[in-house]
């Protein structure tokens, strides 16, 4: 999405951990195979929360979009409030950011970002069920969890519980759960007919699907 929206100066800012340095590197290996015109790249120190020595970087290289890798309830929500404050008028993408506490009480501080989320997959019965029970919404990862703990089940039951025979059983089994049809390939990737991620933007303080 981003490499076809013809921005000429796209900085990276991606925080220092294994997990943002992974997306960072995944996302900057595919932005330039497909031609997107990348310019400065930082790497964001933990616990960074002063960003307006590098945002007004940004002004004076004239970047037009920002790939804001950073932390939540951290350096993320100190760059977007910086970024407001300082008039940085391009387009911002992230990581998914619905975690981030500081966001979740003023999201509109997030107010035209765009981000990619992970969504959950558990189906409608099964989320009402488990916010009665808790008393709270069934998240990314729930229904998945709850239909592992059967798919083990089912292997142990048709083919043992030795390591190698879940391992074999596990190729060929087609498990219909809560989370949708799971099948998983010869590596072991698990596959889903459901959708797990989707692009959305904020408006008026709301998360909602990207229109594109």
């Amino acid at each position: 999405y981003i490499a076809k929206q013809n921005h000429k100066n796209i900085a990276i800012l991606h925080s220092v951990n294994t997990y943002y340095e992974s997306i960072y590197e995944s996302c900057v290996e595919q932005l330039e195979a497909q031609g997107a015109k990348l310019g400065s790249k930082y790497a964001i120190d933990p616990k960074f929360s002063d960003f307006r020595s590098l945002i007004l970087k940004l002004k004076n290289e004239n970047v037009d979009a920002v790939i804001a890798l950073l932390q939540e309830s951290g350096e993320m929500n100190s760059f977007l409030k910086q970024s407001r404050e300082l008039d940085l008028d391009v387009q911002i993408y992230a990581a998914d950011i619905t975690f981030d506490e500081v966001i979740l009480k003023k999201p509109e501080l997030a107010n035209d970002v765009i981000l990619f989320r992970y969504i959950s997959t558990a189906n409608q019965e099964f989320a009402k069920r488990y916010s009665e029970r808790f008393k709270v919404p069934s998240n990314l990862g729930i229904g998945e969890a709850y239909d592992n703990v059967f798919i083990i089940k089912e292997a142990i039951e048709k083919c043992g519980d030795k390591t190698e025979q879940i391992r074999e059983c596990l190729h060929k089994i087609n498990y219909k759960g809560v989370s949708g049809i799971v099948t998983f390939d010869k590596n072991g990737i698990i596959n889903s007919d459901r959708k797990v991620t989707e692009l959305q933007t904020v408006k008026d303080g709301k998360f909602v699907p990207l229109n594109l």
